[in-house]
Formats: C-alpha cells, structure tokens, sequence
C-alpha cells in the first residue's frame, strides 16, 4: 500500500516520512530509499512465516465477585455519562488473577480518562497485587485493549526508548477471560513503580508526574481546556508519594 501510494502520487512528499523517521534517509536520496523499500520486499514473506509460527500469547483468568463487578460497572455507566473517567482510590475492588498456573489476588479498579477505555466489553484495568506477589514479574500494571496504544505502535515506541537507553515501560500482548468470558487479546502495560527501575538497573529513586485533574475539572465545568492545556503550568507530583 505505501509503495502504491508513492507511485500513485510522486510528489506527495510527506509518503516518505516512516522512512525517514525510521532510517533517517533524506527522501531525496531515492537510491537509498529505494534500497530500504528492497531490502524489507525481500523480508517480508519470512516475516510473514514468522508471525503465524510465533506462540500465542499467555492467558490469564480475573475473577471479581460479582458485587465488586457491579461496583465497577455503576462506576462505568458514570464515566460514560459525564463523559470522562474520574478513578479515585475507592474505586478499587478486590479480585483474582490467574496466570502461569499461579492465583494472586490483586485489587483493580477501570483505568484511563477516555471513554475508549471503557466503550466495549474490553475494560481498562489498573491493577495492584497484593503482598509479595507478582504477575510476569510485574506488582503494578495496566490491562488496556491494543487499540487504546495504537495498536503495536506502542510497543515498537518503547523498543526504541529502551535501546537507546531512555527508562520504558514493558508491555506486552495476552489472552483474557474475565469472569470465564473470553475478553480476547489485551495489553499489559507496566505501571512506575520500584520494580520498574529494578529491571533496567536503574537506582531506585522518586518517579514525578504532570498532574492533569485541573485539565478534566476545567474542561467539564467551563467545556474548554484553557489554560490547563499548557503542560508548564501543571502541579508536578511524585507517583506513590510514600515513597518520598
């Protein structure tokens, strides 16, 4: 499709951008553009064989009781009509997670701010395990759907951070039943936390955030995001203060 649309529009000089973002090559260089684009044509019928021959992902089992679902469903059908989703930490529930054969018990609650979190019968968890448990080597976490990070957009992004030695979550793709319903592929994504910095060997040390509740408390009241919108006027906090 991409060697289609250069062909088709020759002059549409921005086709050329996943290129140049990718390899760094001047689109004016035609030569080695042109070489780019041979050398993937020839990788990709064994890329192809690859990706069907790979492992499925793991599955995992949550089960919430069927109170605590109820809890989190009202707490959806509140999102969905205010139009945007205010978690707060009463809003988790207890739960268990089983994966690789092990039950943890954890307490989750619906994560994300917009309402493609939570839109289909693929919810956004955020989940914390409780004790000295843990769930792929991972104690705080995000259940999304693929769609929410571009689908594998976000994975391939955080490759790249990691290799070039900038701190990155892990994500990765699993299978999800929830309750016994089969939710299908899901992503989990790394929350900061301590052991975040423990598997890329960095010290352990405070984690800050832009604080956006003044954003979403102004853009509800007033229906606009002024002047919240400006990253450089936000309340800088640390993620989990108790660490400070």
């Amino acid at each position: 499709t991409f060697f289609a649309g250069v062909l088709a529009f020759p002059s549409f000089k921005v086709a050329f951008n996943p290129i140049i973002h990718t390899t760094g090559i001047d689109w004016r260089n035609k030569a080695a553009v042109v070489g780019v684009l041979r050398e993937q044509f020839k990788a990709s019928p064994m890329n192809f064989i690859k990706a069907h021959l790979a492992e499925a992902p793991p599955t995992i089992d949550i089960d919430i009781k069927f109170t605590n679902f109820v809890k989190l469903d009202d707490k959806r059908k509140q999102a969905l009509k205010i139009g945007y989703l205010k978690a707060t930490q009463s809003d988790f529930v207890p739960a268990r997670i089983n994966a690789n054969g092990k039950s943890v018990k954890v307490k989750l609650r619906l994560k994300g701010d917009l309402l493609d979190h939570i839109d289909a019968k693929k919810w956004s968890f955020r989940v914390h395990v409780k004790g000295e448990g843990q769930i792929f080597g991972l104690r705080r976490f995000s259940i999304q759907a693929p769609r929410v990070r571009s689908y594998q957009r976000e994975p391939v992004y955080l490759d790249h951070l990691r290799r070039e030695g900038v701190l990155a979550v892990r994500y990765f793709f699993v299978n999800v039943r929830l309750n016994g319903d089969n939710v299908g592929v899901m992503a989990i994504e790394e929350h900061f936390s301590k052991e975040l910095l423990e598997a890329q060997r960095r010290r352990e040390g405070v984690i800050v955030k832009f604080n956006g509740d003044d954003w979403w408390d102004f853009k509800t009241k007033y229906s606009l995001d002024d002047p919240y919108r400006d990253f450089r006027i936000a309340e800088i906090l640390p993620f989990r203060s108790k660490w400070v």
